[in-house]
């Protein structure tokens, strides 16, 4: 692979997006430093269970250390609309793409996303680890899945676990909404993504 170096000698970072692990090799081996976004939500389709902490932790750590010193974004699972799984319950919605998916869903299904949360942050002690929520669409929405970030911290600490405790946190502008208040969004994470279909 050549380096991401223009004629002019400017380095330009690259980073892969990935649905799964096994995509990680190809990613690297054409000169991927690190991992922009990694779509967790490919955890959940096709299983007859829903995936463990355990099974979070061994993915992200698998990635962070193959990465390592590159940075691995993971969002949460982006589910609903067009990516559904049945482990999950959803509801016959006029517009599902702007529906019970994403965050407002991982925020119903609190439980589901503190265990993706917490194997993700114990996974965070093995290298650079930024998670960034989905479909984010207002104030309130973010400052609920800040929370459950927060709340997943405080159960590892109370467990006595190993975690992450310096990572980025951002979002994905998606929704029109969220792109006209991105300037107050963007004061409360430390990164923002553009979301485009």
């Amino acid at each position: 692979a050549f380096p991401a170096i223009s004629t002019d000698g400017l380095h330009v970072t690259v980073r892969a997006n990935l649905a799964i692990s096994e995509e990680l090799d190809l990613a690297l081996r054409y000169g991927a430093e690190g991992v922009g976004l990694y779509r967790s939500e490919y955890m959940f389709m096709g299983r007859d269970a829903l995936p463990t902490e355990e099974e979070h932790y061994r993915m992200a750590k698998h990635v962070l250390r193959r990465c390592t010193p590159y940075p691995v974004v993971f969002r949460t699972f982006d589910l609903g609309s067009d990516k559904e799984s049945d482990l999950i319950d959803f509801e016959d919605e006029a517009n599902p793409a702007m529906g019970m998916r994403s965050l407002r869903l991982a925020l119903r299904e609190k439980e589901m996303f503190l265990s993706q949360l917490r194997g993700f942050l114990r996974a965070g002690v093995h290298g650079p680890l930024a998670i960034m929520l989905p479909l984010v669409g207002s104030v309130d929405e973010l400052e609920a899945g800040l929370m459950v970030i927060e709340d997943a911290r405080e159960q590892l600490a109370a467990a006595g676990m190993a975690h992450a405790e310096d990572l980025a946190i951002g979002i994905m502008i998606e929704t029109p909404s969220a792109a006209v208040i991105a300037d107050i969004l963007a004061k409360r994470v430390d990164f923002i993504s553009i979301g485009t279909t």
